[in-house]
C-alpha cells in the first residue's frame, strides 16, 4: 500500500489522500453536488436536528461537501479502517469538525436508535470482475460484500420516512438497484443520466429514491464536458459552490 499523499482542495475545504484510499473522483463530487443541491431546496432537511449517513466514505469528501451547505449531524462509514483515519482526518481539519464523524462499521451491522434524514452511497459496482493486488481497493471496488440487494435492505431500514437515499451507479448496475428498490419499498423520485461528452454514451446515473411515491419521477441528463477540457454550463453550475476554479 503507498504512503504517498496529494491533497485535492476545494473552496473551503481540503481532502487528503494516502494510505491507498481511493482518491476524490468525478463520481463522489456529483453525488455529494446533487444531494447539495437537492438539499438547497429542501432546507427542513438540511438543519440541526437532522442525521445524514455516507456509507462507505472514503477521504469523507461527501460529508465535506453536504456539511459545507448545511447544518446537519453527518456520520460517514466504511469497512476499511486506513479510509476511516483518512476521513477522521480531513474532518477534524475542516470548520465542521464538532458535526461531522467517521466510524469503522459495516453497514450491514449498522443499528442507530434515530432514523436518517439522508443517506448517501457512492457503492461498489464492479462484479466477478478482475481484482486488484490492493486489498483495500478491492473493498472500494467491488460489490461482492454489499450487493444492491443489501444496500438497500438496510437503507429501508435504517432511512426515515421522510428521507432520501442518493446514489451513483453506472447504467446497467442502477437499472438492477432500481428493480430491487421497488421490493424494498423505495420509491425512485429522480434519475440524472450523467454523459462525459456529447460524443459519450451515458455512463453514470444519478438517483434518488424515498420512502413516498413521486407524484412524477423526473428525468434528467447533465453533460461533464462540451469538449474535452471544458465543462458544460450546467456541471459548473452543480460544482461552482466547491470546485476552486468555478
Amino acid at each position: 500500500m503507498s504512503d504517498k499523499t496529494s491533497v485535492f482542495r476545494f473552496k473551503k475545504f481540503s481532502i487528503i489522500q494516502k494510505n491507498g484510499v481511493f482518491k476524490v473522483n468525478t463520481d463522489a463530487c456529483l453525488l455529494g453536488a446533487y444531494t447539495a443541491r437537492f438539499l438547497e431546496r429542501a432546507t427542513c432537511l438540511a438543519s440541526t436536528d437532522n442525521q445524514y449517513l455516507d456509507i462507505g466514505t472514503g477521504t469523507g469528501v461527501i460529508p465535506c461537501m453536504l456539511a459545507q451547505i448545511t447544518q446537519a449531524q453527518i456520520t460517514g462509514i466504511d469497512i476499511n479502517k486506513a479510509a476511516v483515519q483518512v476521513a477522521s482526518e480531513n474532518f477534524k481539519a475542516s470548520i465542521w469538525s464538532q458535526r461531522i464523524h467517521a466510524e469503522l462499521v459495516d453497514v450491514l451491522q449498522l443499528e442507530t436508535q434515530l432514523p436518517f434524514n439522508i443517506i448517501t452511497c457512492n457503492p461498489p459496482y464492479f462484479t466477478n470482475s478482475l481484482k486488484s493486488p490492493d486489498s483495500a481497493k478491492n473493498l472500494s471496488r467491488h460489490n461482492d460484500g454489499l450487493s444492491p440487494q443489501n444496500l438497500l435492505r438496510k437503507v429501508g431500514e435504517l432511512l426515515d420516512d421522510n428521507g432520501c437515499f442518493f446514489v451513483i451507479y453506472p447504467p446497467a448496475e442502477a437499472k438492477v438497484l432500481a428493480e430491487y428498490a421497488r421490493r424494498q419499498t423505495l420509491y425512485l423520485q429522480e434519475l440524472v443520466q450523467i454523459r462525459p461528452l456529447p460524443s459519450k454514451a451515458i455512463h453514470r446515473i444519478l438517483m434518488r429514491f424515498g420512502k413516498k411515491r413521486a407524484k412524477t419521477i423526473e428525468y434528467k441528463e447533465l453533460l461533464i464536458e462540451k469538449q474535452y477540457g471544458e465543462y458544460s454550463e450546467n456541471y459548473k453550475d452543480l460544482l461552482k459552490n466547491f470546485y476552486t476554479k468555478l
